[in-house]
């Protein structure tokens, strides 16, 4: 009887003389059969002509992606202007989100993943401890209720943010408190590039355009 997945006549045995990695094997499982082979083990006779061109191509891949990650972090020439950098002949400027609205949609973003040109986006996500989130939401609730609680006594009408804020402020810790949201830090920035440093200023305006 043999495992699903495997071709009758026995499992692979990497001790046998002769032996090879049999190529009626699905390639996932022929790679999974290389890696439990002890290093002291291995010999190139292991491999079936589409393992090895398998192979052959994931290295040629690894290779391609980290010669040009390589030219990214240290290319050929780099310069830093007032409001805009230069790297290996191309001109390019970043942009980052400073502040965010108290609730987003799936489309907040389509002004700027629409954007036409060259360009690139990075969205850092970090999660934080909730412990201290939800203990710092319950000092600033108790700032906000005292503080309207004052005006109220003192016959002052309530400024209207501050009572989003307190409402906002109590809703995310009762989430949090019952798990159905966690808290992040998170960063968004956004580069733009062109090979002419005049262009780049005509593409930065058409951004900035979209994004107030």
């Amino acid at each position: 009887m043999t495992k699903e997945g495997e071709p009758k006549g026995g499992g692979f045995d990497p001790l046998k003389v002769g032996a090879q990695i049999s190529n009626s094997y699905e390639l996932q499982e022929q790679v999974r059969q290389l890696l439990s082979i002890p290093d002291d083990k291995y010999q190139d006779t292991l491999l079936n002509s589409d393992l090895r061109k398998y192979l052959l191509t994931v290295e040629k891949d690894f290779l391609s992606a980290m010669q040009d990650y390589k030219s990214h972090i240290a290319p050929s020439y780099r310069a830093t202007g007032a409001g805009n950098f230069q790297l290996s002949g191309m001109f390019g400027k970043t942009y980052y989100v400073q502040n965010y609205p108290s609730y987003t949609d799936f489309l907040w973003t389509r002004d700027v993943l629409n954007f036409y040109g060259k360009w690139d986006a990075t969205w850092f996500i970090y999660p934080a401890d909730e412990n201290t989130i939800t203990a710092m939401m319950k000092r600033r609730a108790t700032q906000l209720k005292a503080e309207m609680s004052d005006l109220m006594n003192k016959g002052i009408t309530i400024d209207a943010d501050v009572e989003v804020e307190y409402r906002d402020v109590e809703n995310i810790r009762q989430k949090l408190t019952t798990k159905e949201e966690r808290y992040f830090q998170t960063s968004m920035y956004m580069s733009i590039y062109h090979t002419d440093k005049e262009k780049l200023s005509e593409e930065s305006k058409k951004l900035e355009q979209k994004i107030t």
